[in-house]
């Protein structure tokens, strides 16, 4: 028998310890569903050895699913035929939750709002030139910096520090997220 075709034999599950609810699936997904509570495969090719259903469970099953009740089966080919044959008719569509985790499809979440906490400008903002900013009173540890402070004396709007030549938008914004230059 070809891999293929071994891959799509089927099985019918028990989802539950009462056996109410039957799904159909085939031997390349069985890894996939989640505390089954016995199955068997199709007749055509499967042995009836290797069911696991006993006798007498396989009789209590048959009792719970058909109008016409019997008391037992003639050998276990017959057992595994007509199960097979009365069941087909009760299979329920499998379900997410019949499924191990890692298999159920992924709920859609609704996406977050932006956060509308952070005020500071990012490098890929449009960037206001005629914004008016002011230096606040908070002096920088670092001479480099400290040197940088003079360039925003006596300026009014960002586009006069951008016209001195010395400071770029970048060094703007970066003042500006420290707290040494204030938008107005």
């Amino acid at each position: 028998m070809s891999k293929a075709v071994y891959n799509n034999i089927n099985f019918l599950c028990f989802t539950n310890e009462e056996k109410t609810r039957v799904i159909k699936v085939k031997m390349s997904e069985l890894h996939k569903v989640i505390n089954y509570y016995g199955c068997f495969g199709d007749p055509d090719f499967m042995s009836p050895l290797a069911d696991v259903l006993r006798e007498d469970k396989a009789v209590k099953i048959y009792n719970l699913y058909s109008k016409k009740k019997i008391k037992g089966f003639k050998n276990k080919k017959e057992t595994q035929i007509k199960l097979w044959n009365l069941l087909s008719k009760h299979i329920s569509k499998l379900e997410d939750q019949d499924l191990k985790m890692k298999y159920r499809k992924p709920i859609d979440l609704p996406i977050s709002k932006p956060n509308t906490y952070c005020k500071v400008a990012s490098p890929r903002d449009p960037f206001d030139t005629n914004q008016k900013i002011m230096r606040t009173k908070k002096v920088p540890i670092a001479t480099k910096n400290i040197e940088r402070m003079k360039h925003y004396e006596d300026v009014k709007t960002v586009q006069d520090v951008l016209d001195k030549g010395v400071l770029t938008d970048r060094n703007i914004k970066y003042d500006i997220k420290l707290g040494y230059v204030k938008k107005v």
